[in-house]
C-alpha cells in the first residue's frame, strides 16, 4: 500500500490530471412507489451530502475531469 501511495504523490507532482466517475440511480418507470422514493430522492440525497472524492484527495481544479453516467 505504501509503494502505491508514492505512486500517487508522484503521479501529482508530475501534474497528472484526475478523472473521476459519478453515477446517478434512477428507478424504472414501472418501479413501486417505495422503491422510487428509495433510489430517486435517498440515494441522491445521499450522494450529495457525502464528502466528494475531489475534495477528499485535495484534488486542484485545473487536473481534474468529471465523467458520469445514469443507470435506471
Amino acid at each position: 500500500m505504501q509503494e502505491e501511495l508514492e505512486d500517487l504523490y508522484a503521479a501529482q507532482e508530475a501534474g497528472i490530471a484526475f478523472i473521476l466517475g459519478h453515477s446517478h440511480v434512477r428507478a424504472k418507470q414501472g418501479s413501486s412507489v417505495l422503491k422510487k422514493l428509495a433510489l430517486n430522492y435517498g440515494y441522491n440525497f445521499l450522494r450529495r451530502i457525502c464528502k466528494g472524492l475531489d475534495v477528499a484527495l485535495k484534488v486542484p481544479l485545473v487536473s481534474l475531469s468529471e465523467v458520469g453516467m445514469v443507470y435506471s
